[in-house]
């Protein structure tokens, strides 16, 4: 069964990939899909310990910034709030909202930036810019 192999399931699971392999291998299909998609998702699993949804390289620097991506980054459903209980990448909730946000997750499938989003504005982990960044890249491809 390859959803619990060997003690590891998709939600904590940690792809480790040598940057030759990532830049041989993953990234060429990466760049394809980010030319062209409106919307790319990020997924439960990390990459080298960054879970996918927090990933600011992946989602910002490459996607956005190398390869051109103008549309918005939708998480898996639970994805964001697996960045701080499964990963343990962050230690509150106010935390991974603004990892994610701040990454480049638009939008989370799931109830994690509705419960989320105002105790990071008020705890001032994101900004009301940082909203801002991420509802227009949704509404900016919706219309």
């Amino acid at each position: 069964d390859l959803e619990n192999w060997n003690g590891t399931d998709r939600f904590h699971f940690n792809a480790v990939v040598s940057d030759q392999d990532m830049i041989e291998t993953y990234f060429p299909a990466f760049e394809e899909c980010s030319r062209y998609a409106g919307s790319i998702m990020c997924s439960y699993n990390a990459v080298n310990g960054v879970p996918s949804c927090a990933n600011n390289f992946q989602m910002n620097e490459l996607s956005r910034g190398e390869w051109g991506f103008e549309g918005y980054v939708v998480s898996d459903c639970g994805a964001v709030s697996r960045i701080q209980v499964a990963h343990q990448y962050t230690n509150t909730t106010e935390d991974t909202v603004a990892a994610a946000m701040k990454s480049g997750c638009d939008l989370d499938c799931g109830s994690y930036y509705g419960k989320n989003t105002q105790g990071a504005l008020d705890k001032k982990t994101i900004t009301e810019q940082d909203l801002d960044l991420a509802m227009t890249r949704l509404f900016a491809y919706r219309m």
